[in-house]
């Protein structure tokens, strides 16, 4: 569905992840687990490294627990790796895979303040920035400031704890750290909050139809095409509704562009209005809406498509001389068929939207 928080300069996209429509949550969540793969990767490659140096400077049994868990973690975070799709995925998804990142380096400065404890404060330089590397490290993922705060705050309290615990508490350094560790969660925040503005920026741009919002031809294709391949896949229904603008024309000639364009803006936002959360539209032509509904028999779509035409044959534009300009529409069904692609299913789709006929005007 059209969601008018996913366009430039919405302050509440900035906020919650719900108020993203589904093609960008799915985009960010794509985003996320690629950053994700490469820090994992630098993770593994860069953990082991410091083992010749704890050797150096460690106990000989300080040295093995240290080594084995770097060791260990560092197959985790090569784990992460290849785990994680490259491509696609959820938002949930998403956030476990950035979670369990986080935890790897955290995790390491937890186990080096047990064992190292508070006596042994000066061997901890190579893994007291653990905390602050995860800080910066949340400065390049595209989070909300809800999300933000969901990972910033624990790792600031993690870090408290574990150094009013586990550390010298009466000593004022932690705290100065702690200090330091919260304005570079702030910054980090920030960073996060300026990537998902640009994205969104980019992605609207990329991705709507400027007139309507609904979603552009090449990004419908793609949607309709994933959804199309699931249904191959796995056999899940799938229904689409082709909506035929039938009066645009005759509006064009009789009133012009600029009411031709209000009227498919007010008809877009009717269907959309009488759609379900899960359903997409897009502006498939100048006179054509498609929207796709997963997970829809054909019968629920016929009965959706009677709602469809009822709704957007009430959308109107009111003129200064008191005439009402209204549409008629033309609301199709189609379901794609054992043995046909998607490219057949699709001509199938914007065939049966049918032809055009004269515009509807009516005095107010």
């Amino acid at each position: 569905m059209i969601n008018d928080t996913s366009a430039p300069n919405a302050f509440a996209a900035l906020v919650w992840p719900h108020r993203h429509a589904a093609d960008f949550t799915a985009s960010r969540a794509s985003y996320i687990t690629d950053r994700v793969r490469t820090l994992a990767l630098a993770l593994a490659i860069l953990l082991p490294l410091w083992i010749p140096v704890d050797y150096l400077l460690l106990s000989f049994p300080d040295f093995v627990v240290l080594a084995g868990l770097r060791l260990g973690m560092a197959g985790l975070a090569l784990l992460l790796y290849f785990l994680s799709p490259s491509r696609g995925g959820r938002l949930a998804g998403a956030w476990g895979r950035l979670a369990l990142l986080m935890l790897i380096p955290f995790s390491l400065y937890v186990a080096a303040r047990l064992q190292l404890g508070p006596a042994d404060g000066d061997m901890l330089y190579g893994y007291a920035f653990f905390p602050v590397l995860v800080a910066a490290m949340l400065a390049v993922f595209p989070l909300t400031l809800l999300e933000g705060v969901l990972v910033g705050f624990p790792l600031l309290m993690g870090y408290a704890v574990v150094e009013g615990v586990f550390g010298a508490p009466a000593e004022p350094h932690w705290l100065g750290m702690l200090w330091l560790l919260a304005l570079i969660v702030a910054i980090g925040v920030w960073t996060q909050l300026s990537q998902l503005r640009m994205l969104l920026d980019l992605s609207w741009r990329a991705t709507r139809d400027p007139l309507t919002g609904a979603l552009n031809q090449r990004s419908l294709a793609e949607r309709l095409q994933a959804e199309h391949a699931r249904w191959e896949r796995y056999g899940r229904p799938l229904s689409v509704l082709a909506v035929e603008l039938r009066s645009l024309d005759t509006v064009f000639r009789q009133h012009g562009a600029d009411i031709a364009n209000r009227l498919v803006a007010e008809v877009t936002e009717a269907v959309d209005r009488a759609l379900r959360p899960t359903d997409l539209i897009g502006r498939w032509d100048d006179n054509t809406l498609i929207a796709v509904l997963p997970e829809t028999e054909e019968a629920a779509a016929r009965q959706l498509a009677a709602r469809v035409r009822e709704v957007s044959e009430l959308a109107s534009i009111r003129l200064s001389a008191g005439v009402t300009v209204r549409g008629e529409q033309r609301v199709a069904v189609a379901v794609p068929v054992a043995q046909e692609n998607l490219t057949a299913f699709m001509a199938r789709v914007v065939l049966t939207s049918g032809a055009g006929k004269a515009a509807s005007t009516s005095a107010a």
